[in-house]
């Protein structure tokens, strides 16, 4: 099936076993900001379906609207997470969530520690986990923050990745979280990190891809994770 004609890229994602959800996003042709929450039901085909609104879009925190090329998914079994983002106006360290079974406009969360978008992320069903990003310019970043999914609340540092990056590609299993290329404001790299979502601790190595990836789209199981330009 087809999303909305106006949402074209830079989307953020959720999804349990029953429904996929995309947050938000930029209309290519004019560079606008789209601020709509879609769902489909992932047993059947169809057209996506509107969810609701991402509900903080005005002021310094005009935000999430944006979400940057493949970040990956956040959430769990129940929540969605939408995290950071850009619009014309500003970055954002806002974070927000919906209810995935529920239908509804998303509601705030608690906060980053920066305002930042071009994020990788990843979550077991317990906490999820926001790697990298960029501040703006060339403020790139390597600090890895966490939140407890089922309650509300700010981040909480979890570690370090081992370089600075942005337009990185997060994906998780139930147990791991994979960092998959970025940029690092010099270079794309073909570097996988990775980090296990029961401790907190900095990224390690995991392997390479097969080439330089920045800006892409990734996706985990519990017995392997694939990594999609």
């Amino acid at each position: 099936g087809d999303v909305a004609a106006t949402t074209s890229d830079a989307n953020a994602s959720a999804s349990n076993n029953v429904r996929g959800i995309t947050f938000g996003g930029r209309v290519y042709s004019s560079g606008t900001i789209d601020y709509s929450i879609e769902y489909v039901t992932i047993a059947s085909t169809g057209n996506a379906i509107d969810f609701g609104d991402l509900s903080i879009t005005t002021g310094t925190t005009a935000n999430k609207a944006r979400h940057r090329q493949g970040n990956g998914m956040s959430g769990s079994s129940t929540r969605g997470l939408a995290s950071g983002g850009y619009t014309p106006a500003a970055l954002s360290n806002v974070i927000q969530y919906v209810t995935i079974a529920s239908t509804s406009n998303s509601t705030d969360f608690g906060d980053m520690s920066a305002a930042t978008d071009e994020l990788g992320f990843m979550s077991s069903n317990t906490r999820a986990v926001i790697a990298g990003g960029s501040g703006g310019s060339s403020s790139f970043r390597n600090t890895m923050e966490y939140v407890t999914i089922a309650s509300t609340g700010n981040v909480t540092d979890f570690g370090d990745m081992t370089v600075a990056k942005a337009f990185l590609m997060g994906a998780s299993s139930s147990t791991k979280g994979f960092i998959l290329g970025g940029y690092t404001g010099s270079a794309a790299v073909n570097t996988i990190e990775t980090i296990t979502f029961s401790t907190t601790g900095d990224a390690t190595d995991f392997g390479d891809l097969s080439a330089v990836s920045r800006s892409g789209s990734a996706n985990a199981s519990s017995h392997a994770a694939v990594q999609n330009e």
